[in-house]
């Protein structure tokens, strides 16, 4: 929880502290279409090696007689 805090006061706090434009300074825009298609295949393809992460077998593990 303070974690979150740190993250998002001390840019806010930077903020108030130069007296700058909140509005202007975080302009958040829209991703295109590209770059959303893009982040989704990041994700897809992390979460896929996160998920085949669990299932691999070390080769001391498997049975000698295979590579016999």
């Amino acid at each position: 929880m303070v974690n979150q805090l740190l993250i998002l006061g001390v840019p806010l706090l930077a903020v108030w502290y130069m007296k700058s434009d909140v509005r202007k300074l975080f302009s958040l825009k829209l991703p295109s279409v590209k770059s959303a298609l893009g982040g989704g295949l990041l994700c897809g393809g992390a979460g896929v090696l996160i998920l085949g992460k669990g299932k691999q077998v070390n080769v001391s593990e498997q049975d000698s007689s295979v590579f016999n």
